[in-house]
């Protein structure tokens, strides 16, 4: 139910003998244009000027300590707005669709910021982080496709799941050295994000944290990362070297193959355009090599025993596989869309087992190359239109 008389209010100043800003008070004043919050008031509540569409500046009084959750969610033309250091905890979506909001610093004293605090301020250019805060939870920035520089504060130690995602403009981001985990998602879909380095204080990295950042073109791991999630680089067309630091005992990139292995079972997790595969390695991870688009053949050694779902789908230029002769089975769609393979080279000579889209639209016409005397080919070739089998 509206209020004709709140609705009307052109702006408000909230005088020092107030305390609080209770929920909803001042919800949809569409009229409103500015705020000034005296230094009584302690803490302002939920959805507290949410939907105040035409506000572009608030002032928060110095003894503000709490900011409610969607508190501000809707102020679409604050261009500004200056956090005090009282503050310490920041609630969901505070900021949230604030589409005039410029830039942000965090202050030191702020040590709780809740997810989705500033997704969708899509002016947003620049941030600061203040050093009390601990993680910078899920969705704090997603979506804010201007942010082009992030200074994440010392004290964080925790990037969460899709922090950054959809930072479209996001050039460079320093992870600062007390962080342990990045989350699933934390930086998918910065498209400007040329280069990572993971400090060795990282040890787990969650699945898809860099998917589809295009214009990465190096990553370095540090020496404390134990736990690779699946995907962490899919769609990341433009990745030609991956960098894992001396000191790792669980991941090899040996021969500067850009291969990622996790040794505790001998998996590949991640492979990228020119990648040799070390005789290492016993397994091939789900999506490893998904939209690799440079990669133009591979070379599947014979300690590999499996190959999983997904493991090069869309690796749209590979024109030839060999897989080696310990291959027992290949997952679902595991070469689908490999519109240019024409060539596959199985050394095994009991056939590996698939699925029924395992070579899902590949090149229409090609050949399969099998040992002699080897047996159970044919089920291939009834998902490789018009190929052609040969004994080697």
């Amino acid at each position: 139910m509206t209020n004709p008389y709140i609705d009307s209010i052109a702006s408000a100043k909230i005088g020092e003998l107030c305390t609080s800003i209770g929920n909803k008070a001042f919800v949809n004043c569409s009229a409103m244009t500015s705020c000034t919050i005296g230094n009584g008031v302690t803490s302002i509540g939920d959805q507290a000027f949410s939907g105040c569409s035409a506000m572009t500046s608030c002032t928060i009084g110095s003894g503000v300590t709490t900011i409610g959750a969607s508190a501000f969610t809707g102020c679409r033309s604050l261009s500004t707005i200056t956090i005090p250091d009282s503050v310490t905890s920041i609630y969901y979506g505070a900021f949230a669709f604030c589409y005039g909001l410029t830039s942000i610093i965090i202050p030191d004293s702020v040590i709780e910021i809740v997810g989705g605090t500033f997704q969708w301020c899509k002016a947003m250019t620049t941030c600061i982080i203040g050093n009390g805060a601990t993680s910078i939870r899920r969705n704090t920035f997603g979506m804010c496709s201007a942010m082009t520089t992030c200074t994440i504060g010392s004290g964080v130690t925790s990037i969460d799941n899709s922090a950054f995602s959809g930072c479209t403009s996001l050039t460079t981001i320093n992870i600062p050295n007390n962080v342990t985990t990045i989350d699933i998602c934390a930086f998918q879909g910065c498209t400007s994000l040329s280069s990572i380095t993971i400090p060795d204080s990282v040890t787990s990295i969650g699945n898809q944290a860099f998917g589809g950042c295009s214009a990465m073109t190096t990553c370095t791991i540090g020496s404390g990362v134990t736990t690779i999630g699946s995907s962490i680089f899919s769609k990341c067309s433009s990745l030609s070297n991956i960098t894992v630091d001396a000191a790792n005992t669980t991941y090899d990139s040996r021969n500067n193959c850009n291969a990622i292995i996790q040794t505790s079972t001998n998996t590949l997790i991640q492979g990228c355009s020119t990648t040799i595969i070390p005789n290492t390695v016993t397994s091939i991870g789900n999506q490893a090599f998904q939209f690799c688009s440079s990669l133009t053949n591979i070379t599947i050694p014979d300690s590999v025993t499996t190959i999983g779902n997904i493991a090069f789908q869309s690796c749209s230029a590979m024109t030839t596989c060999t897989i080696g002769s310990g291959v027992t089975s290949i997952g679902s769609n595991a070469f689908g869309y490999c519109s240019s393979l024409s060539a596959i080279i199985s050394l095994a000579t009991t056939a590996p087992t698939t699925t029924n889209n395992t070579f899902y639209r590949v090149k229409t016409g090609g050949t399969l190359y099998v040992p002699q005397g080897s047996s159970g080919y044919n089920t291939w070739m009834n998902q490789l239109p018009n190929w052609t089998k040969l004994v080697q």
